[in-house]
């Protein structure tokens, strides 16, 4: 609920809240395998800046085995794996290079291009164009 606030998502027209949660890295992984993608961007990334922990989900497990594969038949029956990371507790909106991230951030997006095998291209820390950082 606090990152839907924080992030304003809810419908344009209609108002409605939208569904959010936590980066799922198992799914990410998997649209990378399946589309070919060979680098991403990462957007709102700032709304996270205030969080003090981070969860990433990184594998689902159904009936306590760990799936090794996406399982894409058998989600209703699916429980995430989540790992918690540090947050940065930091205000990002306003940093144009990667190097002046927060150390935890920047340990953030590492972390994300490990399990996915892409690299980050682009982290999105605020509304307008010119809150792109670019790596």
């Amino acid at each position: 609920e606090r990152l839907r606030k924080r992030g304003n998502e809810f419908g344009t027209t209609t108002g409605r809240p939208r569904r959010c949660g936590w980066l799922d890295l198992f799914v990410a992984k998997y649209a990378v395998e399946v589309n070919g993608i060979n680098e991403i961007s990462l957007t709102k990334f700032d709304i996270l800046d205030k969080e003090k922990n981070i969860q990433v989900c990184v594998g689902y497990s159904i009936e306590g085995k760990e799936m090794d594969y996406f399982p894409i038949t058998e989600m209703q029956y699916c429980n995430p794996i989540y790992e918690t990371l540090p947050g940065w507790e930091t205000d990002t909106s306003k940093i144009k290079k990667p190097a002046d991230l927060p150390e935890n951030a920047r340990r953030y997006i590492k972390s994300i291009e490990d399990f996915l095998e892409v690299p980050v291209k682009r982290v999105g820390v605020g509304p307008r164009r010119d809150q792109i950082i670019e790596f």
